[in-house]
């Protein structure tokens, strides 16, 4: 992830040569303190401008997990079917399949598979009920299934605001409770093309939510 986060800082730099001397300054300090022996983790909501996105070769995703703030800059890897995997350069990654996410790698507390086909059709509007099934690993390596039931709510237009600028899009929201009563909400945003361009999504009980930007196509 580090050198990822290091090329998305150098554009950054690059596409500020235009701006104040101040903000060039502030970039190149950031860029110096991640190189530091006492590095504080980089701040990509502030690096990832919309000009250092433009000025990224390729296609870009942004994640936070919400509740520790850790970020990271995603590119696409494997894609196995219909189901599509981003990786930083530190191998972490998440999978998707229609903008849900299937499967984590690299997070502590992993969601190793989950069957979402079901949720994929409700939040393009193909139906307002679904069910998700995740699986865990526990602390003695045993498979740990959860089967959720959750229904959805068309909630409307609406604008998806990610680091690469604010888009139209319908929003969709999605409530789940499991057997034993946890309660998930997940929000997602899609656009004109049917593309989930942002969506805060729960993993599993180890990460919490993450909230995802899908910054550039290609």
């Amino acid at each position: 992830m580090m050198r990822l986060v290091l090329s998305l800082l150098c554009l950054s730099i690059l596409s500020a040569c235009s701006s104040s001397g101040s903000e060039l300054n502030a970039l190149r300090g950031t860029l110096s303190g991640i190189m530091g022996q006492r590095a504080a983790p980089p701040n990509l909501r502030q690096s990832l401008t919309p000009e250092a996105i433009a000025n990224f070769n390729g296609p870009l995703m942004f994640v936070e997990v919400t509740g520790n703030g850790i970020q990271a800059g995603l590119t696409p890897g494997v894609r196995n079917g219909a189901v599509q995997q981003w990786i930083t350069q530190d191998a972490a990654s998440l999978s998707f399949l229609g903008g849900i996410v299937t499967a984590s790698r690299g997070l502590g507390g992993d969601l190793i598979t989950a069957d979402v086909r079901d949720v994929a059709a409700a939040v393009q509007g193909r139906a307002d009920h679904a069910e998700r099934v995740h699986r865990y690993l526990t602390h003695e390596n045993s498979l740990e299934i959860r089967a959720f039931k959750c229904s959805y709510v068309q909630a409307g237009p609406d604008s998806a605001d990610t680091l690469a600028g604010r888009f139209p899009a319908r929003r969709v929201e999605e409530t789940c409770y499991d057997s034993k009563g946890l309660k998930v909400e997940n929000q997602y945003w899609i656009d004109r093309s049917g593309v989930v361009r942002r969506s805060v999504q729960w993993i599993s009980p180890f990460v919490g939510y993450v909230d995802i930007h899908r910054l550039k196509d290609r």
